[in-house]
């Protein structure tokens, strides 16, 4: 017969924790549905169709009384209807109604205005955008930038020369980026030839073309560009050829956008409206300047603007050579 050994209450316990070998282990016990179902588990928040996991507690925890929220902006809010849960992995899923709709409010809009008597941003200015130029020139946003990208209008004349006159580095894109960007440093130019130093095309002899494959070593921090119709909500409507957001989606994908870069239109008093309807990938600005004030929208900074490749054909990629360049690259 083995010997017979007592059991204390420290071995009865050690025992019960580490059972004999070959032995197997008592199950956990079952919790039934119901009480589960009652226990505190993991929150979720509904993002569309997709849950989306709590990560911070903060999240959780209701929004204080005295918390002061902002009314969104109609820009802002068709952007984040237009925007699923891919959104939250880096990606835009546009809805085909909705933007359907805000292409078709955006044509209406456009279409009103020049049948009424408007006149296209591109257009010769009749005095007042003069006015407008001396006035950007007092905003502290465009006094603090270094490079300024302008668009080669005719409208915007004046604020390239004032741009060469301030010592800043002037940024041109080519007439249908044909021949990408081209850059006129802030260096000495005589005051007969500024005319020329203004001008995108070939014949600027003060204009050198962008290098692609080289950082260009500076970023471009203001955009000043024009409109049909701008909002003062950061809702901007161009002649719907989408130059402004194909040049910034190009711009973001070279590199060469500084990440607080902004955005000012520079139109006529009568081009201001309360809001602009817009759609994701279209362009925010973020001051409007005109001949009598300047005004700051509610727009944040510019989220990274990406190519939307599907909606290019090859014969468009072909005769633009930024795009082709990155297209080259992306395969």
């Amino acid at each position: 017969m083995g010997k017979s050994r007592t059991l204390t209450p420290e071995a009865d316990s050690a025992e019960a924790l580490d059972p004999p070998r070959g032995a197997e282990p008592n199950p956990a016990p079952r919790t039934p549905r119901s009480e589960a179902s009652a226990q505190p588990g993991p929150a979720f928040l509904s993002y569309g169709q997709s849950p989306v996991k709590v990560r911070s507690k903060r999240m959780q925890a209701p929004f204080p009384e005295n918390r002061v929220v902002r009314p969104e902006s109609p820009a802002a809010l068709c952007r984040r209807r237009c925007m699923g849960n891919d959104a939250i992995r880096g990606r835009e899923v546009m809805h085909p109604l909705d933007i359907a709709d805000i292409v078709s409010r955006k044509d209406q809009l456009r279409t009103s205005f020049l049948s009424a008597g408007g006149r296209s941003p591109a257009l010769p200015p009749e005095g007042a955008q003069g006015k407008a130029a001396e006035r950007l020139r007092h905003l502290p946003r465009y006094r603090e930038a270094q490079s300024v990208m302008i668009s080669p209008v005719s409208s915007l004349y004046q604020v390239r020369l004032n741009a060469l006159t301030d010592r800043k580095r002037l940024v041109m894109p080519t007439p249908g980026l044909h021949k990408g960007f081209v850059v006129v440093e802030p260096g000495f130019i005589p005051p007969r030839q500024r005319h020329s130093a203004v001008q995108p095309g070939p014949e600027n002899p003060f204009a050198t073309r962008m290098p692609y494959r080289e950082p260009p070593g500076f970023l471009i921090d203001l955009i000043v560009t024009e409109g049909l119709m701008v909002g003062r909500d950061g809702g901007r409507l161009g002649d719907g050829s989408g130059h402004l957001d194909l040049q910034c989606a190009i711009l973001s994908s070279l590199g060469w956008l500084h990440p607080a870069f902004e955005v000012v239109g520079l139109v006529e008093d009568c081009r201001v409206v309360p809001s602009v309807p817009m759609k994701p990938g279209d362009v925010e600005i973020h001051w409007i300047v005109t001949p009598s004030r300047m005004e700051r929208t509610p727009a944040t900074a510019q989220a990274r603007i990406g190519i939307q490749w599907d909606r290019l054909s090859l014969k468009q990629i072909k005769r633009n050579d930024a795009l082709f360049f990155l297209y080259r690259a992306r395969s």
